[in-house]
């Protein structure tokens, strides 16, 4: 080998590792900072998850002082009737979370358009729902012929109201009621 080209090579030798140093440190940190961002995430939701336990838990303690009904709904699933497309299709669940039984409740679901507006809502009444309890419940109504499939809509389904000593859980926060009473 001459001279010039031991030179050059050494040259190419040191730049590479050089170049694979820095390689090294970049993908390092990319690593390492994904790594600590998702330890602030998984932190962040234990603290959101036992910050919402700890409500929940005060929520039904506050109920099980009171001995009344608080009624709830979890929207299940919902879409339209494949065998009668005529129908959409509201599946949820009724919860009572109280000690006394809930009477004349009335529940609403709703389709929201993509601003939160009722682009159309059905109501059912049901009569009873006994203490500490859910039951899974379903609605079906006529789609309006004003209602545009074409759309993106999202399911809504709330206790609007309930008779005797009853409470519905949605009341008791008032961004949520604002929200649902759109």
């Amino acid at each position: 080998m001459s001279k010039d080209s031991n030179k050059n090579y050494t040259i190419f030798l040191t730049l590479s590792i050089f170049v694979c140093f820095i390689v090294v440190i970049i993908v390092g940190g990319i690593f390492f900072n994904q790594s600590e961002q998702l330890d602030i995430q998984k932190e962040l939701l234990k603290q959101i998850t036992l910050e919402t336990q700890a409500k929940s838990s005060q929520i039904v303690d506050l109920q099980l002082k009171d001995n009344r009904a608080m009624l709830s709904t979890i929207i299940y699933n919902s879409g339209f009737d494949i065998n009668n497309p005529e129908y959409f299709i509201f599946d949820y669940f009724l919860i009572n979370f109280g000690n006394s039984k809930a009477e004349n409740i009335t529940v609403v679901c709703k389709m929201l358009d993509t601003y939160g507006r009722s682009a159309f809502e059905t109501r059912d009444n049901y009569k009873i729902q006994d203490a500490n309890s859910y039951e899974l419940k379903e609605m079906t109504p006529n789609i309006p012929s004003t209602f545009d499939m074409t759309k993106d809509y999202s399911p809504l389904c709330y206790v609007e109201s309930c008779d005797g000593n009853c409470e519905t859980l949605y009341k008791r926060i008032p961004k949520m009621e604002e929200a649902y009473e759109k």
